[in-house]
């Protein structure tokens, strides 16, 4: 309770990917929405009094920040200061969330997959770069690997799990198929999971956290994460994150 005394009253916090003006209530730049100098603290609250007759005090926060924060009321009754909170792929510190002059978080989504990040054949990512592990390893980018491949005649139980029509295959259907073994579903679960394993390691060996906590739909997929874990103990440094635990989200 000393550490986080209770606010004023009531009020409303409103979560967003990418970079914020957080005094002004604007998204500056989301890849997400595809938001660029957007307000939105304001219409919100002017909606918000419409609907309820009532003038919410509110604040912006950067989605992987505002998770990072909510993890660490969970963890820091456990003695736990240092958390690396992960949601899929975007990334953020909890012990002070860590926050950049332009109100983004520590992005592991837009960290460049390769040695060749950026260059021509590497998937453009919404970020209008090329290679960032969003672009290769997150569920749309393992849904549109796999459309890929059945469109070049690959043979996989993907379509078949996704009926018959690829404009229906998701990460999910992917993730189904891996289950079953299929070796081109393995393949993609595989180069997601190793690519993430490489971004996860290289935070790990610059800021030593205590525990890093995935969240988001794929932390559910038992063979990324442990492609994930396999990947992140042969990547990380020989003494950094020797003690670090790598757990999936409740919340």
């Amino acid at each position: 309770r000393e550490r986080y005394p209770a606010p004023p009253g009531p009020g409303r916090g409103v979560g967003v990917p990418g970079i914020l003006d957080l005094d002004q209530g604007r998204v500056l730049f989301s890849p997400n929405f595809h938001w660029e100098d957007v307000a939105l603290l304001e219409p919100l609250g002017r909606l918000l009094l419409q609907r309820t007759s009532i003038r919410w005090p509110m604040r912006l926060e950067n989605s992987n920040r505002a998770m990072a924060l909510g993890e660490q009321f969970v963890w820091v009754r456990c003695g736990v200061s240092r958390i690396l909170s992960a949601s899929t792929l975007a990334m953020a510190s909890a012990q002070r969330p860590l926050k950049t002059e332009s109100c983004a978080s520590v992005s592991l989504g837009h960290q460049g997959a390769g040695p060749h990040h950026g260059g021509e054949g590497w998937a453009l990512c919404t970020c209008g770069n090329n290679g960032c592990l969003e672009a290769v390893a997150s569920g749309r980018a393992i849904a549109q690997q796999a459309r890929n491949l059945i469109s070049s005649g690959v043979k996989t139980r993907i379509l078949e799990l996704a009926g018959g029509n690829i404009e229906r295959v998701e990460a999910k259907t992917v993730f189904a198929a891996a289950r079953e073994q299929d070796v081109a579903a393995l393949d993609l679960v595989r180069r997601a999971g190793e690519y993430i394993g490489i971004g996860i390691a290289s935070y790990i060996n610059l800021l030593d956290p205590e525990k890093i906590v995935l969240a988001g739909g794929m932390s559910n997929e038992s063979l990324l994460i442990e492609q994930i874990q396999k990947v992140v103990k042969i990547r990380r440094m020989r003494f950094a994150g020797r003690r670090v635990k790598l757990r999936v989200s409740n919340l």
